[in-house]
């Protein structure tokens, strides 16, 4: 992996803090590339590989948690320079691996993914404790249905937890509410082109959106998400049931604690 140019400096973490995204350059190199295209490739053949992936509202295909049993993924989620990365995202020294997955957004079938924010399925508060490393696996444009970004947006705090496919909202009672397009707020909105290897970072409150893919070219990513080891504890408002049947199981009576302290998810050093 590639650490030329890759640490966040101070400046490029206030600016986090304010505009809620980044970009860095390339950390996967083109051998780790190819290795992780393959693997990614095994995990959307059922038959391969007894996974069966996840179709999200027809947007894209994911597979969740993959750090737990593939090395080569692993490997990635715990690379000391993307996790000090996050870290100084973060302001923190102690940083809690809370999920990873890949994303297929495949050549035919998917569709638009509304504007939304990650808190809405981020075990962790306060949502600004949570940041959301976007890798690209492909090389990633507007065709092919490369991630907007609205900067600033954190700063409208939590709105009302979406359907990504329909942009809906997923809470009941809520049927008159929908997120609001931030150019209308006047928020500068822009597209994430990355080269394969390249990272984005954002934290869960920053809204974005995704396009369908037309290219007729793959858009595959890796996407890790950590909170800070000091975030507290706390149900999303609408993750998918089963991320919770899986992941959180008998420990409901833990919301509001320390989420380092809880021995659900991997606490990583990085001082």
């Amino acid at each position: 992996m590639s650490t030329q140019n890759m640490s966040i400096h101070r400046d490029r973490a206030a600016r986090f803090q304010t505009e809620g995204w980044i970009s860095s350059t390339a950390f996967l190199e083109a051998k780790e590339l190819d290795a992780l295209r393959s693997e990614a490739s095994g995990f959307f053949s059922p038959s391969k590989t007894g996974r069966r992936p996840d179709r999200v509202n027809d947007g894209f295909d994911v597979i969740n948690n993959v750090w737990k049993t593939e090395s080569r993924f692993r490997s990635v989620a715990f690379h000391p320079t993307l996790t000090r990365n996050v870290a100084a995202l973060l302001g923190v020294n102690h940083i809690v691996l809370l999920r990873d997955s890949v994303y297929v957004k495949p050549v035919t079938g998917s569709s638009e993914l509304h504007w939304h924010q990650d808190y809405q399925a981020a075990p962790a508060d306060p949502p600004t404790n949570v940041v959301a490393c976007w890798m690209a696996l492909d090389d990633v444009d507007i065709e092919n249905g490369a991630m907007q970004m609205a900067i600033g947006s954190p700063g409208l705090g939590r709105l009302v937890p979406t359907n990504l496919s329909s942009g809906r909202p997923k809470v009941s009672g809520m049927n008159d509410s929908t997120v609001p397009d931030p150019m209308e707020l006047g928020l500068q909105v822009v597209t994430v082109a990355l080269k394969a290897g390249e990272i984005s970072y954002h934290n869960a409150l920053t809204l974005h959106r995704s396009g369908q893919n037309t290219s007729g070219r793959p858009r595959r990513a890796y996407v890790v998400r950590y909170a800070s080891a000091d975030a507290l504890y706390a149900r999303a408002p609408a993750a998918p049931p089963h991320i919770y049947a899986i992941e959180h199981a008998g420990h409901e009576m833990d919301y509001g604690k320390r989420i380092g302290d809880l021995g659900i998810f991997p606490v990583i050093e990085c001082s």
